[in-house]
């Protein structure tokens, strides 16, 4: 009886012994494990913090998928516009061969016709464009600082007999790009002998362009598919300027040509007239200029084409006097092409682009007299700073672009004897009462305070 009583306690402390094995085993177990979940749980934090970097930085970076969306979006119109140029280009390849007619697109690519060569594209009867004071800012000028008593501008077809010359073939339509072979008077040269087109500050950097391709407009007729002013994109596909060259010729200081920039508390041309507003300007550099010669020569594009400089850079004096107050002595004119250019951390300048021959008076042996002369091409010609602290009013002349349709032939539109167009020299502006030593355009008036 004994000996049953022990063993049966002796099994009864075995189970417990076991139990509280088995407890500890258990509660172990679920410490190493809740131990083990924690861990787990900020390894994943942190992968998760990783990866959300990594996101970020892939989303939003320089390299980014924003940007390279931009920049597909960009490549995107490109081929659009050179596939809508071979398009253009096969159609008259195939109208040549169906009506045994060739186009005057071909006949351009064959050598038959040349830049420079005058066609006898004629101007409408009749027609004209007001520019409106408020559109150019020139009622701002007469309020802001002493103006030349010049409001709304017109522009008429019948004080124009324009010629039009090759220019070189379109890259966007594959139409033959003619040029006037001078730019367009203003109606105001009948009464005051001054043919310029004036634009003042904020408002020439909003709607410059589109009142320059209005002007120009009131030129077209049934043989054109378009016809605008000519802008900056003319220019460098004329003389052989592509983007990767722009950089090696740029001659503005400060920020290069396609360097981002950011300025902040500082106004936008559209802040200024939008009740003055600051805010950040920020942007990519497409401000820029070059000069050309048939030499060449360091940071100068080179031009063997006479015939296409002095077409586009005839009678365009652009002088500055001892005071270095500029005025224009002739047919310098507008690019309907908005830019800007920035110093960095201080400021941007916003405008519109300028075709000149720059005169400086620099001392001549064979004249006896300081001068030099430099053909040049501004994409901007400073119009407005950030800052609000400058604008200037000047005044260029207006030269139009007609693009032809693709399929004209020679029974449509035919060469011509070329003409030797008239040379603009209005000369230095008469002095106004008190004249200010600030610089201006042609003949301008000083910059906003």
């Amino acid at each position: 009886m004994q000996k049953e009583t022990k063993f049966k306690e002796r099994r009864s402390k075995g189970k417990m012994k076991n139990n509280l094995e088995e407890v500890n085993f258990l509660e172990n177990n679920t410490i190493r494990e809740r131990g083990i979940t924690l861990i787990a749980l900020v390894v994943t934090i942190i992968v998760l913090l990783i990866l959300a970097s990594i996101s970020i930085s892939v989303i939003l970076g320089d390299n980014g998928l924003i940007e390279m969306a931009k920049e597909a979006g960009r490549k995107t119109n490109e081929a659009v516009e050179k596939e809508q140029g071979d398009i253009a280009n096969l159609t008259n390849d195939l109208k040549d061969f169906i009506d045994g007619e060739k186009t005057l697109v071909q006949m351009f690519r064959d050598g038959e016709l040349q830049v420079g060569d005058y066609i006898n594209y004629e101007s409408p009867d009749e027609g004209s464009y007001t520019a409106k004071a408020d559109k150019t800012g020139m009622t701002r000028v007469n309020e802001d600082v002493k103006g030349l008593g010049i409001t709304d501008q017109t522009f008429s077809v019948e004080n124009n007999d324009l010629h039009w010359r090759i220019l070189g073939i379109d890259e966007a339509t594959g139409g033959l790009k003619l040029i006037s072979g001078r730019p367009i008077k203003s109606d105001r040269v009948e009464t005051a002998n001054d043919p310029y087109f004036y634009m003042y500050g904020a408002n020439a950097c909003e709607y410059g362009m589109t009142e320059l391709d209005n002007i120009a407009g009131i030129f077209k007729n049934e043989y054109a598919q378009e016809i605008r002013s000519v802008t900056i994109d003319d220019i460098n596909e004329a003389v052989g300027i592509t983007e990767d060259k722009i950089k090696d010729v740029n001659f503005f200081g400060g920020m290069q040509y396609g360097e981002k920039y950011t300025l902040t508390e500082q106004y936008t041309p559209e802040s200024w007239l939008n009740g003055r507003k600051k805010t950040t300007v920020e942007g990519k550099v497409d401000g820029y200029g070059y000069s050309l010669d048939v030499d060449g020569g360091e940071g100068i594009v080179k031009v063997e084409d006479k015939t296409l400089l002095d077409m586009l850079f005839g009678n365009t004096e652009y002088p500055r006097d001892e005071h270095n107050v500029q005025y224009s002595d002739g047919a310098c004119y507008w690019l309907a092409s908005k830019r800007v250019r920035v110093i960095p951390n201080q400021y941007a300048v916003f405008g519109l682009g300028l075709v000149y021959t720059d005169v400086y008076e620099g001392y001549d042996e064979e004249y006896g007299e300081f001068r030099f002369e430099s053909q040049s091409v501004k994409a901007i010609e400073d119009m407005f700073f950030s800052t609000g602290n400058l604008s200037y009013c000047k005044g260029f002349a207006v030269r139009p672009v007609v693009i032809l349709k693709s399929d004209l032939t020679a029974k449509d539109l035919q060469k011509i004897d070329s003409i030797e167009e008239e040379t603009w020299k209005y000369g230095k502006p008469e002095a106004e009462p008190e004249p200010t030593p600030t610089p201006t355009g042609s003949p301008g008036l000083p910059p906003e305070a």
